[in-house]
């Protein structure tokens, strides 16, 4: 049987959960032997030694059905495709031990005191909208240059959600101040031209934007950014 029919065997909800959490970046191999067939993976207390058909995960023993170790060995071997999943991989919760979130937040601090002040200033802001439940958006995205080489945080291709942040006096007359003509079919007010605006966004924020990007927190930062963010608060 190959890997592709012994994943078959499982209920599509159980596998569906699996695959999602093998396509994780938290499920990314320590080693992977083509020639065995075999991968190492990081467990919660030790690594797991895996293979197309067994692994050592709680998983893998209690079910005798393909555990997450098993999908994502699979992948790397090229013998089963998880991208169909990547999307709701992104959006796994994973349960994250206190020694990895201090190990984050040291490595964070470290990066940050090698900020200028300006930047420091600015991942303050990115922090304070997350816990806003708003996504970020940087006026200026060479202050976050450095944080987005460092995985720190990163771009998020969303022109629309900058234009609706903002009032609608404020775009058009940006886009007017710019030299933007409005077409024709478009009636010479506010309302119509920002509806106009919210309907392509890419050009609004060319002409009222320049420079200003939506960012969200990534790695490191991600995981200890509570704390993180308690230690920017009390430094501005």
């Amino acid at each position: 049987m190959d890997f592709g029919e012994f994943a078959l065997s499982d209920k599509p909800e159980d596998r569906r959960k699996r695959e999602v959490k093998a396509a994780s970046a938290e499920c990314v191999p320590i080693s992977v032997s083509r020639e065995t067939q075999s991968g190492v993976f990081k467990g919660s207390s030790r690594n797991y030694n895996t293979w197309i058909t067994e692994c050592e995960c709680t998983d893998f023993r209690r079910r005798n059905l393909p555990c997450k170790h098993m999908y994502r060995l699979a992948q790397e071997l090229g013998l089963y495709d998880l991208s169909s999943v990547k999307e709701d991989a992104e959006k796994v919760k994973w349960k994250i031990t206190p020694q990895r979130r201090a190990e984050s937040y040291e490595k964070v601090i470290a990066l940050i005191e090698t900020y200028p002040e300006e930047t420091q200033i600015e991942l303050q802001s990115v922090l304070s909208d997350r816990y806003g439940d708003m996504t970020h958006i940087c006026q200026d995205s060479s202050l976050l240059e450095k944080p987005i080489a460092d995985g720190l945080v990163e771009m998020v291709d969303s022109p629309i959600t900058i234009v609706e942040r903002h009032y609608q006096k404020t775009t058009v007359e940006g886009m007017l101040a710019a030299g933007f003509i409005f077409p024709d079919d478009v009636k010479q007010t506010k309302k119509a031209r920002y509806q106009w605006c919210l309907e392509h966004p890419s050009v609004a924020c060319s002409y009222a934007y320049p420079g200003y990007c939506v960012v969200r927190t990534i790695g490191d930062l991600e995981i200890a950014n509570r704390k993180v963010y308690t230690y920017l608060n009390e430094r501005f």
